[in-house]
C-alpha cells in the first residue's frame, strides 16, 4: 500500500544508478526486491515484480533475490519466500560474484530448501558448463 502510494506520486522503483554510485563509494546496497525478500513479504515481492523489477537484479555481493533468500534460510524460515520467487520464474541457476548458485548457499541441514531448489532445476555452481 505504501509502495503504491509512492508510485502514484512519482517514486521510482529502479535504483540502478544509485546502487552503482553506492558501490563505487564502498557502501552496502540492496534493491527494493532484496529488501522485500529480507523482510519476508511475498506479496510485496509479487507487487514489485509486477511493476517491472527484475528477479535477476543483483545486490552489492552479486546475489539475486533467490540467492539472498537461500543464504538467509540458514538463519530464518525462507521457504515461503523461495517458493514465491521460484513461482515468479526466478532463475535457480543464477550465479553470484563468487560463482555460487542458490543451492550452493543453502545449509545442507535445510533439506526442504535443497529439495525445492532441485525440483526447479537448481544445480551447484560447480555443475554449470
Amino acid at each position: 500500500v505504501t509502495i503504491e502510494l509512492l508510485l502514484d506520486h512519482g517514486a521510482q522503483l529502479e535504483t540502478d544508478d544509485i546502487q552503482k554510485e553506492l558501490g563505487k563509494r564502498g557502501f552496502w546496497h540492496d534493491t527494493l526486491l532484496h529488501q522485500a525478500v529480507d523482510a519476508g513479504h511475498p506479496h510485496v515481492i509479487e507487487f514489485l515484480v509486477s511493476k517491472g523489477l527484475s528477479l535477476e537484479a543483483r545486490d552489492c555481493l552479486g546475489r539475486t533475490p533467490l540467492i539472498a533468500a537461500a543464504n538467509m534460510a540458514v538463519q530464518k524460515d525462507m521457504k515461503h519466500i523461495i517458493e514465491k520467487l521460484l513461482s515468479l520464474s526466478a532463475d535457480p541457476n543464477a550465479i553470484d560474484s563468487d560463482g555460487d548458485t542458490a543451492l550452493d548457499t543453502v545449509n545442507e541441514s535445510k533439506l526442504e530448501i535443497v529439495e525445492l531448489l532441485k525440483e526447479h532445476g537448481g544445480r551447484l555452481g560447480s555443475e554449470h558448463p
